[in-house]
């Protein structure tokens, strides 16, 4: 995908460009969009704690707000799959979905409760098991 923001570009190269997230949404319809985009390299195969660099604040970090604009301008909402940082407990890393309202605001976020073990595929090198529970998000458009 091209991204036409250089400065999105340069800190977002797998990010959906608003060109293709507006057609997907024309083409299809969906007023709600999980996106298949990574603000990463899928490295949760690896045991390389490197990779914790990329936690960022579910609320304020940069993917967030980058989508915030995405939704706001779309009128849509949007999951967003983090790495999540959370600095009010001990900078705990977590695998996050953040949930992000057709105007912009964070209605919630969904840590994954179920961590894989499965030989070197161990993702608690990296982050913990959830403690949010099974939230459900209000948003205009549903449940």
């Amino acid at each position: 995908a091209v991204v036409t923001q250089p400065a999105v570009a340069k800190s977002f190269p797998g990010v959906v460009p608003d060109a293709v997230l507006g057609s997907r949404v024309a083409a299809n319809r969906h007023p709600c969009s999980p996106l298949p985009c990574r603000t990463m390299p899928f490295a949760f195969c690896t045991r390389e704690k490197h990779w914790n660099a990329f936690a960022e604040s579910a609320e304020t970090g940069p993917t967030t707000q980058l989508l915030q604009g995405l939704a706001r301008k779309h009128s849509m909402v949007i999951i967003s799959p983090i790495l999540e940082r959370d600095e009010a407990h001990g900078e705990t890393i977590w695998n996050t979905a953040v949930v992000i309202g057709n105007n912009g605001n964070v209605i919630g976020k969904h840590r994954k409760n179920h961590i894989p073990r499965v030989g070197d595929f161990n993702e608690s090198t990296y982050y913990l098991e959830g403690n949010t529970g099974h939230p459900v998000f209000e948003t205009a458009y549903g449940k």
